[in-house]
This record gives structure tokens, C-alpha cells and sequence, in this order.
């Protein structure tokens, strides 16, 4: 302990010659002569530091005590610690006049196989000085034997084999089985059914986290776009084997010594033209005579989607009974979030739709009649592209959602209501936390937006289609 009272005493003695200082009169000040001299206490203090962090060495020697028939001498490497030493085997003889003992050149590059061999000496020194340097900065350095130090190094290569060969696909699995979101979790299982299909492609009997390296994600990511799947899709599986990954990090399940991802980035989703119907194919499709009950059920929930603001189809199903005239309820995408209810007001051309669906427990009665949102949005998908057959205007949810916001954009009405009006997330603090919304303004413009659609004329089928937006 002498040394670090040593250390702090002159820590304060340069201090107190920093700051000290008397004054006279007003404002008047007077140096004071220094008690010690100020150079000579820094170099003392960086002399005594750098001891301390050399303290443990690694040096390569030639052993000259073994050699071998034909004159070669085995490389070691020497650990000291103070006055306490141990030697590692490299596995590598030389002669000695190729011996130069580097840790980035041990061997002259004219001696035979000295790259590869420098390239392995220098991998055992690297090994050695990581756990060096770790010890060191949890202040166990100081109190170890060169043995222990040795130790301390092969039972973290021990340790490190043992988190690689870990399943990677078994911990993915249970990542995306503790994800909130039922979306999500089915989301996930998809995506290990694709790592299992990419595993049996590569002929592997499983996938450890130490084959998640750069090499293993591009090839990935080349097997995605030869399967033909959507962009979209792509993005979203490496997003999600990215994330279990970083997971895995943030539990020391693995270390972040070898993480890929510092060398390999996803490739963005290219940004597509904003699809979007026009007022008028809104109003065509309202006044379409649709030749099924399945066809005027998909067509009637698209037109109340677009009379709430664009609902989504998921808050639309769960939607509970209205009162006082409004329908009010939280966007399921943003719910962990933002837990802040909207609120829009009924309008006689949605209550009208709403009376003919009208269910016991809920705004509306799918959920009686379905025995999952699944199966409810896989029958009103197929029943929409059926209509948008028979009318000639390619419809989907999320085109009417989009189009609602186009078209109250397009009345002038301000970016802040159509945020609000359709759940998006606030992203000031200034609307988060200070700034009170009155809904009547939803209300307003959700009419003014009505009253537009039905102010035209409806398309005539030789002229319908789809309209797209660059806005």
C-alpha cells in the first residue's frame, strides 16, 4: 500500500500547486513559491503508472535448453508478473538464426512457412494479452502469479468455445417466444423456420453462434434474395437475427469480442412511390354493386377503415362498443409506446355501415363470427382482391389508410391533426407532454374528407385505376 499513498501525496502536492493562491487588496493576488517542483512530481507520477501497467510482460524466446536432432529450439512464450514467471508451448521449433521474437514477427520472413507460423504465434500472444489487459482493467492484475494469469487466459478460451457452440437457433427460439406482441412472436417463428431451412441448405447439423460471422450473413443474405422472397421480408429476417444476436450480447451468453455486425450492415428496404387511391375510386368503391355478401363485407370494412381516419384492420376487429357517439380505442402497433386512446366521431355514413355488423361485446360482431383475427384477415384480403377485380381499382387496407392522409393533406389540413387523427407517435416533447389535443379537430376534418369523397363522381369502369403518389 506505500506505493498508492506515495502516489496520492504527490496527487495532492500538484494539486495544492494548481490552485493555491493568497490575495492582497481587492483584486490583487500574489503568487506563492512552490514547495515542490511540479516537473519533477508529474514524472514521477506517469513513472510509477507505467510500472504498474507493465507490469505483466509477455515476451517470445527461443528455449535453448531443448533442442531437437536437428538444431531446432522450441518457441514459448513467457508470461512475468513481478518476480513470478510461466512459459506456454507454442508448438513451433526454429532455428535460431530465423528468431526474432516480435509478437507480430517472431520468425524472418525467409525462414520456412513463416507466415503461417508468425500468423499462429501471433494469434497465442493476442490470446495471452487480451486476458491480460482484462484482468487489468477489473484490478485483479495486480494480486496474480504469472500462473494464475495463465489460467485466468485458458478459462476464458475455454469459456468462449463453450458460449460459441451454443445453438444459435435454440436461443432464437426462445427470444421470439418472450417478445410482448403476438404479431412479433409469429413473426419470429417464421423467421426460425427460415434459419432451420438455410441450416439443412448448408448441410449443417445446427447453427452455433460461432458460425454467425460476416462470411455466414452475406451468404445469408445471398440464399434470401435467390429464394425469391420479398425485400421487405429480407429485411425483416436479418433484422430479427440481428436483434437475437445483440440479445444474446446483452445476457454474456456470448462476447462481444467477435461480433459480426461491427464489419456487416443490412441493406436498407429501398424506398418505393406512395400508392394511394383517389378521392373519386374512394367514392366508386362506396357505391359499387358487388355480386356477394363476402365482396360487400370486405368492401363495407375498407369504407369504415376510411371513415375512421384509417383504422387499421387489427384495431378495427377489436374495436370495443362506441360511446357518446365516438369511437375510441389504442393503435395495437404502438400500444408499448404510446398507451394514448383516439378518439373520432361517428359519422352518420359510418353508423349506417356499423348497424349492419353490429356485435354483442364489440363494435362489431367478427369476432363472433370468425375464430381468429388471422382467419378474419385472410378472408377479407382474398375478398378485397376479388372486388378490386370487379370494379377495376387495385384496393388493399393499407392503400385506403394512406389515402385518408393524402387526402386531408391535400384540404390543407395541418400535418399535427392527421398525426394525431391516425395514432402516429408524437415526436416532440412539446406534444408529448405539454401540448393538450382537442378531438374536435379530428372530428372537422374527418368530415371535410367525407364531404370531399362524396362530392365526386364515380369512375366509370372503362377509366378506373390506380393512382400514384410521389407526395
Amino acid at each position: 500500500m506505500n506505493w498508492k499513498i506515495r502516489d496520492l501525496f504527490c496527487f495532492l502536492c500538484c494539486f495544492a500547486q494548481l490552485v493555491s493562491g493568497s490575495h492582497g487588496k481587492k483584486g490583487q493576488k500574489y503568487p506563492i513559491r512552490p514547495l515542490f517542483d511540479t516537473e519533477m512530481v508529474k514524472k514521477k507520477l506517469c513513472t510509477n503508472f507505467a510500472q504498474k501497467i507493465t507490469m505483466a510482460k509477455l515476451s517470445f524466446f527461443a528455449d535453448n535448453r531443448r533442442p531437437d536432432k536437428y538444431g531446432r529450439l522450441p518457441i514459448r512464450l513467457l508470461i512475468s508478473n513481478g518476480a513470478s514467471t510461466t512459459t506456454i508451448t507454442t508448438g513451433i521449433s526454429t532455428s535460431p538464426k530465423y528468431f526474432i521474437g516480435e509478437p507480430t514477427q517472431v520468425l524472418v520472413k525467409s525462414s520456412p512457412q513463416a507466415q503461417e507460423a508468425n500468423v499462429i504465434l501471433y494469434n497465442i500472444y493476442a490470446r495471452y494479452f487480451d486476458a491480460i489487459v482484462d484482468l487489468e482493467r477489473r484490478c485483479r492484475l495486480s494480486h496474480m502469479t504469472a500462473a494464475q494469469i495463465r489460467q485466468a487466459a485458458e478459462e476464458n478460451e475455454r469459456r468462449a468455445a463453450a458460449q460459441d457452440n451454443e445453438d444459435f437457433i435454440a436461443f432464437f427460439k426462445e427470444y421470439g417466444e418472450s417478445r410482448s406482441a403476438a404479431k412479433t412472436r409469429k413473426s419470429y417463428g417464421y423467421a426460425e423456420n427460415v434459419l432451420r431451412e438455410y441450416t439443412d441448405f448448408r448441410h449443417w447439423r445446427r447453427l452455433t453462434f460461432a458460425d454467425i460471422n460476416y462470411s455466414t450473413l452475406t451468404d445469408f443474405a445471398r440464399w434470401l434474395r435467390n429464394t425469391d422472397r420479398g425485400e421487405s421480408t429480407r429485411h425483416m429476417l436479418e433484422s430479427y437475427v440481428r436483434a437475437a444476436y445483440k440479445e444474446a450480447e446483452k445476457r454474456h451468453v456470448i462476447s462481444r469480442d467477435n461480433d459480426p455486425y461491427f464489419d456487416y450492415s443490412i441493406a436498407p428496404v429501398p424506398q418505393h412511390d406512395i400508392e394511394t387511391l383517389t378521392a373519386a375510386e374512394i367514392h366508386t368503391l362506396a357505391c359499387a354493386r358487388l355480386n356477394s355478401i363476402n365482396k360487400e363485407c370486405a368492401r363495407d370494412i375498407a369504407i369504415m377503415s376510411f371513415y375512421l381516419c384509417g383504422v387499421n384492420l387489427l384495431d378495427l376487429y377489436e374495436m370495443d362498443i362506441p360511446k357518446n357517439g365516438e369511437v375510441v380505442y389504442v393503435r395495437h402497433k404502438t400500444i408499448r409506446k404510446n398507451k394514448r386512446a383516439i378518439h373520432v366521431r361517428i359519422e352518420s355514413e359510418l353508423q349506417a355501415i356499423i348497424d349492419r355488423y353490429q356485435g354483442k361485446d364489440a363494435m362489431l360482431r367478427f369476432k363472433e363470427d370468425y375464430a381468429s383475427y388471422e382467419t378474419f384477415q385472410r378472408r377479407m384480403n382474398l375478398a378485397l382482391k376479388k372486388v378490386s377485380e370487379d370494379i377495376g381499382i387495385d384496393i388493399s387496407m393499407a392503400k385506403i389508410r394512406r389515402t385518408w392522409a393524402t387526402i386531408a393533406g391535400e384540404l390543407e389540413c395541418p400535418d399535427y391533426i392527421i398525426n394525431k387523427s391516425m395514432g402516429h407517435m408524437d415526436n416532440s416533447v412539446n406534444d408529448r407532454s405539454y401540448r393538450d389535443y382537442k378531438w374536435h379537430l379530428t372530428a372537422k376534418w374527418n368530415r371535410k374528407v367525407i364531404d370531399h369523397v362524396q362530392a365526386q363522381i364515380t369512375i366509370p369502369a372503362s377509366q378506373q385505376g390506380v393512382v400514384t403518389n410521389n407526395g
